[in-house]
């Protein structure tokens, strides 16, 4: 399925709830992904993955922006095929693929974890009555 991503020109990050592993797969595939920002995590998916690839002209702030991103990347074809011949390159060096450094973090924070709990130095999650 992902040969699919092949046939399109570009993707337009679902909203009120953003994409996540679909806005990725695009992303990989050097598809450009128009983003709307929002209030809340949930919305600002796609916002931070074109931020890491280092793309922040295809975030719009507005609803009419967002249009006029689309409407504007969709009728420039030299415009596409530049972010086609860039997106999945920086999508390939950015942290979103570097899977050994995540693993790394991860791991420190484990230890870390593992290291305050054994001094006891843990929040207090115990939940007191009025």
């Amino acid at each position: 399925y992902m040969g699919a991503y092949n046939e399109l020109d570009l993707t337009l990050d679902c909203w009120p709830y953003a994409g996540t592993a679909t806005s990725c797969e695009a992303l990989y595939m050097g598809v450009p992904m128009v983003v709307l920002r929002g209030q809340h995590h949930c919305q600002n998916v796609g916002v931070s993955l074109v931020s890491v690839l280092g793309f922040p002209e295809l975030i719009a702030d507005t609803e009419d922006q967002y249009v006029d991103i689309a409407v504007k990347l969709a009728t420039d074809p030299a415009r596409l095929k530049s972010y086609r011949d860039a997106i999945r390159p920086a999508m390939l060096k950015s942290a979103l693929c570097d899977g050994a450094s995540y693993t790394k973090g991860v791991e420190k924070h484990l230890r870390d974890i593992w290291q305050r709990h054994c001094t006891s130095d843990t929040p207090n999650n115990s939940l007191t009555t009025a």
